[in-house]
Formats: C-alpha cells, sequence, structure tokens
C-alpha cells in the first residue's frame, strides 16, 4: 500500500510513555532505528538504548521481541548466543521491558520476505537494566 510505513509509528504507545524524568525513559532520547534501516545494507548507524518488548521465545534458543528506540519501533530477533550469554548472570523474564545496548557491529537490518517488512538481529548486547514501568517509547 503506497504511504504505509515500514516502522512502527508508535501512536498507540505514545499514550503509554512515561514523564520525561523517569530515569529508564531518558535512555531512549536518542531515536536511531529509522536511520539504520535508511542505512542498510550500506552502512552501519552507531546504535543507541533500546527497550525490549513482547519478548517470545524461538525454538533454536534466539527471542523475537520488538525493539523500541523511543520513537520508532522494529521487530527484531535476539541471537541465541547473546540470549545464552545474558543467562548466564540474569533470568530471562528480565529483558521484558529491559534498556540495552546493541553494539556498532553486532546488529543486522534484514527485510523479513514474508511479512514485507525491515527487521533486526541483535547478535550481541549489553543490559542496561529494567523497572518494570512498562512502556516507555514507540
Amino acid at each position: 500500500r503506497a504511504g504505509k510505513s515500514i516502522l512502527g509509528n508508535g501512536a498507540a504507545a505514545a499514550a503509554q510513555l512515561l514523564p520525561a524524568y523517569h530515569s529508564m525513559a531518558r535512555m531512549l532520547n536518542n531515536p536511531w532505528i529509522e536511520k539504520a534501516v535508511m542505512a542498510a545494507p550500506n552502512a552501519a548507524v552507531q546504535p543507541h538504548y533500546v527497550q525490549v518488548l513482547d519478548l517470545c521465545a524461538r525454538q533454536d534458543g534466539a527471542q523475537n521481541c520488538v525493539l523500541s528506540d523511543g520513537a520508532r519501533s522494529i521487530g527484531a530477533v535476539l541471537d541465541a548466543s547473546c540470549v545464552a550469554a545474558f543467562e548466564q548472570t540474569n533470568v530471562l523474564e528480565r529483558l521484558q521491558g529491559a534498556i540495552i545496548l546493541p553494539g556498532k557491529e553486532d546488529y543486522q537490518i534484514m527485510v523479513n520476505n514474508v511479512l514485507g517488512q525491515f527487521n533486526m538481529r541483535v547478535l550481541a548486547f549489553r543490559y542496561e537494566g529494567a523497572d518494570d514501568s512498562g512502556v516507555l517509547g514507540a
């Protein structure tokens, strides 16, 4: 369809946006997902913080999720190796709603041909924390 956005616009989630003074919400102050999609596959954009939403296990040990940078969201897969590394020191359920930071060389933007949309594969990330306060952005 003409005019259909390739990224989530966050209108529904914006209604749930926490106050700007909230510490976790402040971490999502540098939207970058749209820039990463526009630059792919030729260049990698420096990633910033994202919130992990809608975490769902896959049979291969990876986790499907939605990543939000506070302005945009994208369907994503957290690679099985980074999920296993996270589980060495944390309980997997702590990822739901958590803030993470992928490395510049640790994510890939791809096209899901079945759904006709962009998605992200995260190969490694730094866990920044979670405060169980719900959706912080888009």
